[in-house]
């Protein structure tokens, strides 16, 4: 009898090893899926920083808005102008139904302030998601105090809607960046860049999506102060047509895609090769958008104007 049992309780204490080795292999399997797979990249979850610190998710939104068509946007003296380019979206199709320039608010009444408006470069429905937000709390400040938003609550109000979705659960970054641009008696011409993180910064001159880069080093160097509405349009086209229609004046130009069939709502197929400006998976229209606000304008001057 005593030896029948040491058995068991032997048989049974290897019963229960063999149990526990095969419940921690589970926990890491399972632990090694929620971290995004075999490799342990940490991108499945957005709110996991890796060991190197990095949200994956979060850079992956950010590499969208780098592969999207470039926007301008640079500060007058009386006026913020936007450029941007239109991409191609197909003979069937006559636009996008979302504009690449969006209305916050109107301008005009008592206080001469100009309309706010947002300009995007990444994914359209976000920017739109990201529009109604702002309009609604740009109407809840007028019926408040009484007079328009100014741009700059404007941009920190985009701000906190990105930033509240890189660490919510339930959601993802927004793929998308933002120019808020507006104009007031008191403070002039206002440009702002929101970025997918949620970080926003007043500007005199920015770049956003392909080529962002080289586009905002070509700024520096070429816009000043002061310049009127048509001198800033011309040098966003010219920039434009420069770094994102034939860069380099290369025939088609280092954007050139190699896969001219992918679908337009794969941006993150692709990536930037190193050393260069990385390649894309749009075409342009031949048509840029060209954006004029000025200070007591209560809807912004939008143009559809030919590249070439």
């Amino acid at each position: 009898m005593i030896r029948c049992s040491v058995r068991a309780s032997a048989l049974i204490s290897s019963i229960l090893v063999v149990c526990a080795a095969a419940s921690l292999n589970g926990m890491s399997s399972l632990t090694t899926r929620f971290r995004g797979g075999a490799n342990g990249d940490y991108s499945f979850s957005l709110t996991t920083f890796s060991p190197d610190g990095r949200l994956e998710q979060l850079e992956s939104a950010m590499a969208c808005v780098d592969q999207s068509p470039p926007v301008v946007a640079m500060k007058g003296s009386d006026c913020v102008v936007i450029v941007a380019v239109e991409p191609d979206l197909g003979p069937s199709v006559e636009r996008s139904g979302t504009p690449k320039v969006l209305t916050i608010s109107q301008g005009g009444g008592e206080t001469g302030a100009s309309c706010v408006v947002v300009a995007y470069s990444g994914i359209g429905a976000d920017a739109r998601a990201l529009a109604r937000a702002a309009q609604r709390r740009a109407l809840a400040y007028s019926a408040s105090l009484g007079e328009p938003m100014p741009p700059a609550l404007v941009a920190a109000a985009l701000a906190d809607e990105c930033q509240e979705a890189t660490q919510e659960g339930g959601m993802r970054p927004y793929g998308v960046a933002l120019v808020v641009a507006g104009c007031s008696p008191a403070e002039g011409a206002h440009l702002a860049q929101v970025e997918t993180s949620g970080c926003w910064i007043p500007v005199k001159a920015t770049a956003m999506g392909l080529g962002a880069g080289p586009l905002a080093v070509e700024l520096a160097e070429k816009w000043r102060p002061g310049m009127a509405a048509h001198e800033l349009e011309a040098l966003g086209r010219d920039l434009l047509r420069e770094y994102a229609l034939d860069p380099g004046g290369g025939g088609d130009g280092a954007y050139q895609d190699d896969d001219r069939d992918a679908p337009l709502s794969s941006p993150l197929d692709a990536k930037p090769s190193p050393g260069g400006l990385g390649k894309r998976r749009w075409q342009a229209s031949g048509h840029f958008t060209v954006a004029v606000v000025r200070s007591g304008s209560p809807f912004p001057a939008v143009s559809l104007v030919p590249s070439a």
